[in-house]
């Protein structure tokens, strides 16, 4: 709360905090209402050209030959000459920024398209995918895609096989990156229940604790939003078994957690209690969530190395 204020009077009282509020003003205009015609009359508003800029790229799939007959429109009836010539300024502006969008963007999928030339070829495809670990994403899996699409199309079999296996492969470098829970989650969300799910909640009750529950409800929530209700069905009975068979979180089994201090509390988040576990990773680029289309949990902390660590689960 004491952050909240401290932002809306930093937006109301500070010169620069005036020009963000004004930019976020632009931007919840036109997300409220994500059409051609709010987007050119927030890039009318506009007085910087930065904030032209983010209008821009969250509008990127809305500038197409109507939005700029929209905004010739506007040009041509321009009540001044200086209107007028703003109005073609801008014209301007926006497609310049528009291409600059469009070539980061091809360049950044020539990227990822090169890295699958490059697996492909190599003597020892998954080292080499783990050395390019940090390139591999969700637009990775994208171009991989589209390849074996137009492989598909063009019935060469033999592509589509080697495609496939480096999807194989994309898919194991990635789960070794994930954070210990998420692994946990998406080897439950895979597994059979209830036999096998039983299995692997048993296997990992030594390291971890109820606190795991937390993240299940989590990913079935969003499991839920993104119409796969028969995986957010599953893991919510995964979730009432796991009840029964994690034990509940004991900070005084926990040799991260550090005793009252100061008289201070000893709760989660206190001044006195244990440090905040580490949070979940947060949604992936570009497509954004953190279950993926394939239902499984994308993450994108870095691999762990040695011995495997007590998991901590995010509290939500």
């Amino acid at each position: 709360e004491q952050l909240n204020t401290l932002q809306k009077l930093l937006i109301e009282e500070t010169t620069y905090g005036k020009v963000v509020g004004k930019r976020l003003s632009l931007l919840e205009a036109f997300q409220k209402s994500p059409t051609r015609e709010v987007l050119l009359e927030q890039l009318v508003a506009a007085d910087d050209a930065q904030s032209r800029e983010i209008l821009i790229t969250v509008g990127r799939q809305l500038l197409d030959y109507a939005f700029f007959q929209s905004l010739t429109q506007r040009v041509d009836a321009a009540a001044t000459a200086a209107e007028k010539d703003k109005l073609i300024a801008l014209r301007k502006e926006v497609q310049d920024v528009r291409d600059k969008i469009d070539s980061a963007s091809r360049a950044f999928m020539q990227e990822k398209a090169q890295l699958i030339q490059t697996i492909a070829s190599s003597k020892d495809p998954l080292q080499t995918a783990r050395e390019n670990a940090d390139l591999m994403d969700d637009a990775f899996l994208q171009v991989l895609q589209m390849n074996m699409q137009s492989a598909s199309q063009r019935g060469e079999e033999n592509a589509i096989k080697a495609l496939e296996a480096i999807n194989d492969i994309a898919m194991q470098v990635m789960a070794e990156r994930q954070p210990p829970e998420v692994q946990i989650v998406n080897a439950l969300i895979a597994a059979d229940y209830p036999e096998e799910t039983k299995k692997i909640l048993e296997e990992v009750k030594e390291m971890a604790d109820d606190r795991l529950i937390t993240v299940m409800i989590q990913y079935a929530d969003q499991l839920s939003q993104q119409d796969r209700s028969d995986l957010a069905a599953k893991l919510t009975k995964v979730i009432v078994q796991a009840r029964g068979i994690l034990p509940k979180y004991d900070p005084n089994n926990d040799p991260n957690a550090e005793g009252p201090r100061d008289g201070g509390s000893a709760g989660p988040g206190g001044p006195g209690g244990p440090p905040p576990p580490p949070n979940t990773p947060p949604p992936g680029r570009p497509t954004g969530g953190l279950v993926g289309a394939d239902g499984l949990i994308r993450g994108s902390a870095a691999p762990q190395d040695g011995p495997k660590p007590k998991i901590e689960i995010a509290r939500r």
